[in-house]
């Protein structure tokens, strides 16, 4: 991993080892979300917060406070076992 190399002193470019991440955030759909927030993907892990691990910064909507989180997708998870569910119970004998 390059950012995991050595290096003799800060880094000249400061969005260097942020090069790759994907960037996304909302502060609601139409009208403005009672936490809006700003997540942090590394597309090794995932591309979206339905799968995968990932960073949130969750805002405050009232106070000047921000929430670091690490979050973990569970959508993608769900329709794979409910999936699977339907499968084998429609396959099990009466």
């Amino acid at each position: 991993m390059p950012w995991m190399q050595s290096r003799r002193g800060p880094s000249s470019d400061p969005g260097e080892l942020g090069a790759g991440l994907l960037v996304e955030g909302s502060s609601g759909q139409g009208n403005w979300a009672a936490v809006p927030w700003i997540s942090v993907f590394d597309p090794v892990i995932t591309t979206s917060a339905t799968s995968g691990y990932y960073v949130v910064y969750l805002f405050h909507a009232t106070k000047p406070i921000v929430h670091l989180s690490l979050n973990q997708g569970a959508t993608k998870v769900r329709e794979d076992f409910k999936d699977r569910a339907s499968r084998s119970s429609s396959s099990a004998p009466i």
